[in-house]
């Protein structure tokens, strides 16, 4: 039996973390809400999820803020963002800070699990070259 994987969600707006939780775990993932950046670095200081799944636009620390912490925290851990339309600058800035991939708010649902099962696989890839490496 396979482990199911742990997935951070960090978005503010309740209506839409309902219905991405209610994806994810429907695809058999495991899911951790977080409502704003502190609470979401504070359980990355607690627990380390298989991915990240973070919106941009937060309240207080935004979402280019906790990226810069979850690099420092966990700087292998991936990390999908979710951005509106407008704030393509930010997903640019946010690809340089490190994040594996972004989706376009609205995004259907087999977009976004197919983003971030690749995000999942790919980062699974670069720790199993990195410990053959080092043998």
């Amino acid at each position: 039996m396979e482990i199911s994987k742990q997935i951070f969600l960090v978005e503010d707006t309740r209506d839409l973390a309902f219905i991405l939780q209610r994806w994810l775990v429907r695809a058999g993932y495991e899911v951790r809400i977080f409502n704003d950046g502190e609470s979401a670095v504070y359980g990355l200081t607690k627990a380390l999820p298989d991915l990240v799944l973070l919106d941009l636009g937060l309240p207080g620390m935004d979402g280019i803020e906790v990226l810069k912490k979850i690099q420092q925290l966990s700087p292998g851990l991936p990390v999908v963002v979710l951005t509106a339309e407008s704030v393509i600058e930010s997903v640019v800035k946010a690809m340089q800070l490190g994040a594996k991939d972004y989706l376009v708010k609205p995004t259907e649902e087999t977009r976004l699990l197919t983003t971030l099962n690749n995000a999942i696989h790919s980062s699974e890839l670069n720790r199993r070259v990195r410990s053959c490496c080092m043998e």
